[in-house]
């Protein structure tokens, strides 16, 4: 495991991670719970999933350099919540089509 975590570190994948999350959250008052929130969002998730996320992170789906259309990353999965996800405060929102009822999205 921790050799699978250095190979990510030298080719550069968790400075990725790491950039995407700091321009997202910079838009939002609570920085450091926006952070906490998509890292570990973004940390337990797949792979795949990860990936995709960065890819659009780097389209104009995120809209790079505004933060008047930044949130539109955390309405993409996995940073945010689908079916029985938890959600509660202003960053662990349920995804579109998702709505959340007594703490978990339905």
């Amino acid at each position: 495991m921790a050799l699978l975590s250095s190979c990510a570190s030298v080719l550069g994948v968790d400075d990725e991670r790491r950039s995407a999350v700091d321009a997202v959250c910079e838009c939002y008052d609570d920085e450091q719970d926006c952070r906490k929130h998509v890292s570990t969002r973004l940390d337990r998730a797949l792979a795949a999933d990860r990936e995709a996320w960065l890819q659009n992170f780097h389209s104009d789906a995120c809209g790079q350099g505004s933060c008047s259309q930044v949130s539109a990353c955390l309405d993409l999965e996995p940073t945010c919540g689908v079916q029985y996800d938890k959600c509660e405060d202003e960053f662990a929102l349920c995804c579109p089509g998702f709505t959340c009822v007594d703490g978990a999205c339905q």
